[in-house]
C-alpha cells in the first residue's frame, strides 16, 4: 500500500514472469484516515519482468494508507 507522502509502490513477483508483456490491473481495497484527492488516481505504471511499479495523482497523506489488490494478465 502507500502511505503518508509516497506516490509510488513496487509489487515484487515472488517468481518472474518471463517478460514484461502482462497487464497489472489494480484495485482500491480499503484506506484508512481521511485520504487526500488523487491519492487513488493511478498516473504512470512501469514494468520488468520481476516487478511493476505504479504512481499515484497525490501522496495518501500524514497518517494515512490506501491499501491495493492486483492481478497481472498475460496479453
Amino acid at each position: 500500500g502507500l502511505n503518508g507522502a509516497n506516490t509510488t509502490a513496487t509489487v515484487t513477483f515472488a517468481t518472474a514472469e518471463g517478460d514484461a508483456e502482462y497487464m497489472p490491473l489494480l484495485s482500491l481495497d480499503g484506506t484508512t484516515g481521511a485520504i487526500a484527492a488523487g491519492s487513488t488516481t493511478i498516473v504512470n505504471m512501469t514494468k520488468l519482468a520481476g516487478s511493476f511499479t505504479f504512481t499515484v495523482a497525490a501522496a495518501p497523506g500524514v497518517g494515512t494508507t490506501t491499501t491495493w489488490n492486483w492481478l497481472i494478465v498475460r496479453r
